[in-house]
């Protein structure tokens, strides 16, 4: 379950519109593929109805891919810096709800690697 716009309908949107030689430097189809991996990982590892065990190749992926949190941190900070950033031009922006989701399930998992306990 994916909450919000798609993140790849906002992509698809971005990269239809004109944008200056900056944006397009950032926005290579690498940058955008892995931007959509991780966002993938973040919802999958996120998920409290996902169960390990259930499919061995997403199990491998999340093993494979972990997302600690110095990463999750630094996600959440580039978040804070793009909506702080944009503050003085818009206001109800339609992508705002997918980053609080995103956000959100960050700070969820930063909180539950740093004080779960191991049965």
């Amino acid at each position: 379950m994916q909450p919000g716009i798609e993140m790849s309908t906002i992509i698809e949107m971005v990269l239809s519109t004109d944008r200056s030689q900056e944006i397009n430097s950032i926005l290579t189809e690498h940058n955008v593929r892995e931007s959509q991996f991780i966002k993938n990982l973040l919802w999958l590892q996120a998920d409290p109805d996902y169960e390990e065990g259930t499919d061995a190749n997403l199990d491998e992926i999340l093993k494979t891919h972990e997302l600690d949190n110095r990463f999750l941190q630094g996600m959440m900070t580039a978040l804070i810096i793009v909506l702080v950033a944009e503050r003085p031009f818009f206001v109800n922006n339609p992508n705002h709800h997918l980053f609080l989701k995103l956000y959100e399930a960050a700070n969820a998992l930063v909180i539950e690697q740093s004080y779960a306990c191991d049965d």
